[in-house]
């Protein structure tokens, strides 16, 4: 009996000592310090490009002991002012209801798309990059063209210029004329102003290429704007295109324009 009775006591004080552990546990538990984290609330998607609202976020609690480096890469809850209204460069998909952390590196400028008006067109222009520096030049800046005038086989009087698609065809380097088709003479003539919308696949200033690491290219092209919108546009550019095609596009100097 004696035998029996020191198996339950000690059944006993096993069973005491694993409760009082399990709060003991659970006390320390609660004790940890958590460090909160800006998240994409479950459920949602954030678009590439789409703004942070209140709606979209959530805190993320982790384990102060557990975070490493994470507060190098990714948002404290605490900066939740700082980020809202702000655009992100990556999706991030929470569609699944997973989980995703808001990083810094989410928070770079994304670049703009060309957005064109009702009744704007934008058409490229070849630039010479050895008299003209592109990467001075922003969207939204101002250029004109200063063109020479022209005599065929570089004798006579300019001719009047022909109008529609016959003076497209009419303009075309013929292959048998070859460079010596139509020759500057007399003085040049500017022609503008038109409004730059991207240099290259530039839509913004050059700092934001830098910064979402995107190379630039075509940087000798210059899409300007052609509006309906803005009177004698239209005209200014068929007579600037009419003129460049003459020249085989060459002799054609650009001015950049001061801010206004």
């Amino acid at each position: 009996m004696k035998g029996i009775q020191g198996l339950i006591i000690a059944v006993g004080l096993g069973i005491a000592g694993a409760v009082a552990n399990f709060y003991y546990l659970a006390n320390e538990a609660q004790k940890v310090e958590m460090v909160r984290f800006i998240g994409v609330k479950p459920g949602v998607t954030i678009a590439r490009g789409d703004k942070l609202t209140e709606s979209n976020l959530v805190a993320v609690e982790i384990p102060k002991n557990l975070v490493g480096n994470l507060f190098e890469f990714a948002c404290k809850y605490s900066e939740i002012n700082d980020v809202l209204g702000r655009y992100v460069w990556r999706t991030l998909d929470c569609s699944d209801n997973g989980s995703v952390l808001l990083m810094r590196s989410d928070l770079k400028t994304p670049p703009k798309e060309l957005e064109l008006g009702k009744g704007e067109r934008a058409i490229g222009i070849p630039v010479d990059a050895r008299t003209f520096v592109t990467s001075l030049v922003n969207p939204g800046d101002k250029v004109s063209f200063k063109v020479p005038t022209l005599a065929p086989n570089g004798m006579g009087p300019t001719l009047a210029p022909k109008s529609g698609a016959a003076a497209v065809a009419d303009l075309q380097p013929k292959p048998e004329e070859g460079d010596n088709a139509a020759q500057p003479t007399g003085p040049t003539e500017i022609i503008g102003p038109f409004v730059v919308k991207s240099i290259g696949n530039r839509l913004g200033d050059t700092e934001v290429m830098k910064a979402a690491k995107i190379p630039q290219l075509q940087e000798n092209v210059l899409m300007i704007r052609i509006s309906k919108n803005e009177a004698g546009e239209e005209e200014r550019f068929d007579k600037l295109w009419n003129r460049m095609q003459s020249v085989n596009f060459r002799n054609v100097g650009i001015i950049l324009h001061g801010k206004e």
